[in-house]
């Protein structure tokens, strides 16, 4: 499917602020800042990737996508219309248009539901079809996702399913609508390398098929490599590296992006053996310990930042940047990419993503 430069998806300045609530021992509640000033777009036709790791408020912008939350400031748009303001058969509309495939296969179906019932009940709710010509949807989806036959799978129920079936039919349910956005929240962490490439494989599908866009959120570069159009790099709940995924693997600009893939397994092929291994301690571009502190307003890699500078990164936040034509950068002090290393004994070694 051709990506096109319109956009259907926007954050403009979205912040999410969870409150926790007093407790016996702690009288004033305190602020959790899960997303911090989220500005990016999502075109039409686009899978975009949201790497991160746990607790860096990827997930947190893909429920506020789906309106399973609020934002505390900022606009969401879907197709340029304002989707916090949404009420009454506008909102039953957009819940139409984007759907959710959750990350746990296991509790994201009811136990007690059918697989038909699972997948019909969009339908249902969105008076779609009729009684006479659902099953025939719902066995059309199922075998899409590849469940074959279908008919085998519609009185079956989720606990007589494998992990990677269940995800299966969660995407089914997913799709059944024909929605133009699809959140996708880290759908194959639960599951083995050869299910997860199958998933994939079946997102690629529906892209192609129906015309979705896809906000794949994801941890592993790796899968983000394989699927995704561009990326967005997020810690702490601000955007630090944006661009197209290609370009944020060989060239990564912002040290956490570097520290990211460091922390992947690296092989390399030197004549006909491959050579599989570690980056040597000096060679490696990771972060440091602990979780200093700055002003009020300063990058919040900066306590982990190896060539942060105090003066400059403890006192102010860096605004998103473009380096180069769509590849853009919260830092101070871009770092220079050099993704070749040497190894003892061996030719250069390259990046297994």
């Amino acid at each position: 499917m051709e990506v096109t430069g319109e956009h259907i998806v926007e954050f403009e300045g979205v912040t999410k602020i969870y409150k926790s609530k007093a407790s016996l021992f702690s009288r004033s509640s305190e602020e959790v800042v899960a997303l911090r000033d989220l500005t990016l777009n999502i075109r039409k036709g686009e899978i975009f990737g949201l790497v991160g790791e746990s607790g860096s408020g990827k997930t947190t912008a893909g429920r506020l996508l789906v309106k399973l939350e609020e934002p505390t400031e900022g606009v969401i748009k879907l197709d340029g219309t304002d989707i916090t303001k949404l009420k009454g058969g506008r909102l039953k509309e957009f819940r139409r248009n984007v759907q959710m495939i959750f990350q746990d296969p296991y509790q994201s179906l009811n136990p007690q539901v059918s697989i038909f019932e699972a997948v019909c009940e969009p339908l249902v709710i969105h008076g779609i079809g009729n009684s006479g010509n659902r099953k025939e949807m719902v066995e059309e989806m199922l075998a899409l996702v590849g469940l074959s036959p279908p008919e085998d799978f519609l009185a079956r129920y989720p606990h007589q399913l494998s992990g990677g079936q269940r995800q299966r039919v969660a995407i089914a349910r997913a799709m059944i609508l024909k929605p133009t956005m699809v959140v996708a929240d880290e759908p194959t962490s639960m599951l083995d390398a050869s299910i997860s490439a199958q998933i994939f494989n079946i997102l690629l599908d529906m892209r192609e098929r129906f015309q979705v866009s896809i906000l794949f959120i994801t941890h592993s570069l790796a899968a983000a490599r394989y699927l995704c159009d561009r990326l967005g790099v997020i810690y702490k709940g601000s955007l630090m590296e944006l661009g197209p995924s290609g370009v944020i693997i060989a060239e990564p600009r912002h040290p956490y992006t570097q520290a990211l893939i460091d922390a992947l397994p690296k092989f390399g092929q030197c004549g006909s053996v491959f050579h599989y291994g570690t980056l040597l301690a000096e060679e490696r571009r990771g972060i440091e310990d602990g979780e200093g502190k700055g002003t009020k307003e300063f990058c919040p890699f900066f306590p982990r930042c190896r060539p942060a500078r105090a003066e400059k990164c403890a006192n102010a936040m860096p605004r998103l940047e473009n380096l180069s034509p769509g590849h853009a950068i919260r830092c101070f002090f871009p770092a220079r990419p050099s993704l070749q290393v040497e190894t003892a004994g061996s030719s250069k070694c390259y990046y297994g993503i």
